[in-house]
This record gives C-alpha cells, structure tokens and sequence, in this order.
C-alpha cells in the first residue's frame, strides 16, 4: 500500500531532521532568508506594525495557540493507557 502526501512528507521531515547538521544547515538557511526579507521589507517585525496590524498578528496567535492546546488535549485525552487497569 502507498503512503499518502502527508505520510511521505512526515517521514522525509523525520529522515531531515534526524541528522543534526542537516538540521542545523537547514535551520541556518532559513533564518538567512527571513533576515533578507527583514532587509528588503517583504518581513516587518512586531514593532514595526500599526496598531491595527499589531492587534490582527496577535489575533492569529491567540487563535493559533488555542488550536494547538485543544489538539494537546485531545492527544492528551485519548491517552489513557496509564489509567487502564491491567486484566489478567
């Protein structure tokens, strides 16, 4: 059976990063990008916005760390492999 898109990308992700200086080359890499873009003004940062772009960011941000804490929980939850009592 093949895997889907996301299966393949999840273990080319994994292959990447389990080599520390292929990770750390990558990591170096895109942080020359986001620095050339700070440099051309493609990137602003946080303190650079307007009020009204500074209270959209942090939006995004309330609403992104409120999905990712829900979908902590959810994993959380169906984890109750260490509440089950061993049967025998």
């Amino acid at each position: 059976m093949s895997l889907s898109g996301a299966e393949t990308a999840r273990r080319y992700r994994e292959r990447c990063d389990a080599d520390p200086e292929r990770r750390r080359k990558y990591l170096d890499t895109e942080r020359a990008k986001w620095q050339k873009d700070r440099e051309i003004g493609k990137k602003k940062g946080v303190s650079e916005l307007s009020e009204k772009e500074k209270r959209g960011k942090r939006d995004n941000w309330k609403e992104a760390k409120r999905q990712a804490r829900a979908n902590a929980m959810q994993g959380h939850c169906l984890d109750t492999s260490r509440d089950t009592p061993q049967h025998t």
